[in-house]
Formats: structure tokens, sequence, C-alpha cells
């Protein structure tokens, strides 16, 4: 036998309960959002560096070149990428596209201007070692962007909104409307 106490509270939990669920699955999602913003913005900058070590690796392969063309870039990047740095390879075809639709910031002629100015012996070393540095901080952003990704998994895995909310009777005190209680 149940009474209209036990009904109310029951209609109360359930209700919570409820509204409980609905914002552990928005949390969720927006954990889930946040990883796949962190993910892109990272491979965004990979791109970036990779196509500044292109421009690099261009102008090394065709005698210090001051100009390298957008096919010298992604042929010497395709190149040093497979031979060097095999697990950036997957990163090769974006570089591509950001070539192919003009999304790249930096200017080739601007970014070799200054070093083949001073000319000499060391400017082809210069090229190498600005190209590897180039890869080395497009590695480390993906590394960290996998280290984020790794701790969010943790955050969304430990996402509970609340405990289940229960109801138990302790005393039941209930009139017989003759001035007497049950117990």
């Amino acid at each position: 036998m149940t009474c209209s106490c036990e009904e109310r509270i029951g209609h109360f939990l359930r209700r919570v309960r409820q509204n409980a669920r609905a914002r552990e699955g928005e949390y969720r999602h927006r954990i889930e959002t946040f990883q796949e913003g962190i993910r892109s913005g990272a491979e965004e900058i990979a791109v970036r560096h990779l196509f500044r070590a292109g421009v690099y690796w261009a102008s090394y392969d065709n005698g210090s070149h001051r100009s390298p063309s957008a096919a010298m870039t992604r042929d010497a990047l395709s190149g040093h990428i497979a031979r060097e740095y095999p697990v950036l390879n997957a990163l090769v075809p974006r570089v591509d596209e950001a070539i192919q639709t003009g999304s790249t910031v930096d200017d080739p002629a601007q970014m070799l201007r200054k070093m083949l100015r001073r000319g000499g012996t060391n400017v082809p070393s210069l090229l190498l070692a600005n190209a590897k540095r180039e890869v080395m901080v497009c590695q480390k952003a993906l590394e960290r962007a996998e280290l984020v990704q790794q701790r969010l998994l943790v955050w969304k895995e430990g996402v509970v909104v609340g405990d289940n909310p229960e109801a138990f009777c302790i005393v039941d005190l209930h009139g017989d409307g003759d001035g007497t209680y049950i117990q």
C-alpha cells in the first residue's frame, strides 16, 4: 500500500534522475565537441608547420631556390616526409590541399629572403635545420593534442552529474482520521 507522499516523492525522484541523465549527456557531448576542436586545431598547426618545412626542403633540394613553387614544395615535402618521418605521411594530403586552396598564410619568398640574402656556405645547413625544427614543432603540436584528448577521455568517463537519488522510509506516521497514528 502506497500513500500520496510516497508517490509525490517517487515522481520528484524520477524528474531529478531524468534531468541528471540529460545533463550528463550534454556534458559528454560538450567534451566530444571540445576534443574535435582540439584535434582539428592541432592538425591545422601541424599542416602549417609541415608547409613551412616543405618550403625549406624545396629550397634546399633546388639549390637554394629563393621562391619555390607549389609543385616544388609538394614534391620536396612528400619525399622527405616519406623517407624521414613516415608517421606524418597522413598529413601530406592536407598540406597539398592547403597549398591548392591558398589557405597557407606564409609566403615562401618572405620565409627564405633573410636566410638566402646572406648567402654563404652555411645556407644548406640552415635550410635543413629550419625544416627539422618545423617538423619537430609539428610533432609536438600533435603530441600535445593527443595528451589533451587522453585527458578529455578520462573527463568524459568521469562525467557523473549527480548520485542516483533515492528515498527511504524511516518512519511512517499516517493518521487514521480518528486522531491515532499507525507506525
